[in-house]
């Protein structure tokens, strides 16, 4: 049980760090449900298919749906993935669609026993309304607790970049906890506290469950 009060404190720390990038309590504008399988294709390759949904809690409409496909090759320390994704976003009463190309590199090491990090690389090619554009998207992750944990907390840190402000226009403060009790489906619950420049209320809030199976 040596790991227990190394992992209760950097928890605590981390959760800590969290929720004070928040000034103020930010509103609560988004539900959000993210669904995603892999099924083995080879060795080290699976094809994947997600769903995403993000629902507004003022409207009780959705605000965003992601449907996509793509391929994912995975090593040790480190997973590749390339992937097309269909978005249907709904701002107000307008609606509109987006198409994207998808390019993801994920580098994970646990350095102690009780302490996993990874960094995901993240760039889309964005066809908005006939408008190409790019956002890249880093976002630095720390699971504290050994694997073989039931519960796992996290918490995570994104930047994003868009090439239509040529700024880094997203911050985003993820926290949350991976239930670990299959091993072939990894099921999550998270908060994020988001400060995005271009937005009236700059702080915004979402909480969600994130489902995972790999066949």
């Amino acid at each position: 049980m040596r790991w227990l009060r190394p992992a209760a404190a950097g928890a605590l720390l981390l959760t800590t760090a969290a929720t004070a990038q928040a000034q103020s309590r930010a509103p609560l504008l988004q539900v959000r449900t993210e669904l995603r399988a892999l099924v083995p294709v080879s060795a080290r390759m699976s094809a994947e298919v997600h769903l995403n949904q993000y629902v507004n809690t003022r409207w009780g409409v959705s605000d965003e749906i992601k449907t996509g496909a793509g391929l994912e090759q995975a090593w040790r320390h480190f997973r590749l993935y390339t992937g097309y994704e269909h978005v249907v976003l709904r701002d107000t009463l307008r609606r509109h669609t987006e198409e994207r190309g998808l390019v993801e590199a994920t580098a994970s090491v646990r350095p102690l026993d009780w302490l996993g990090l990874s960094d995901r690389q993240k760039t889309e090619i964005r066809d908005i309304s006939g408008q190409f554009s790019t956002r890249w998207q880093n976002r630095v992750r720390a699971d504290v607790g050994p694997e073989r944990l039931a519960i796992t907390p996290w918490v995570a840190r994104e930047l994003s970049y868009d090439t239509r402000y040529a700024i880094i226009n997203r911050r985003i403060w993820w926290y949350g906890v991976r239930f670990n009790g299959n091993a072939n489906v990894n099921v999550e619950l998270f908060e994020m506290q988001e400060y995005d420049s271009r937005r009236a209320i700059i702080w915004q809030r979402a909480t969600g469950v994130a489902l995972r199976y790999h066949a």
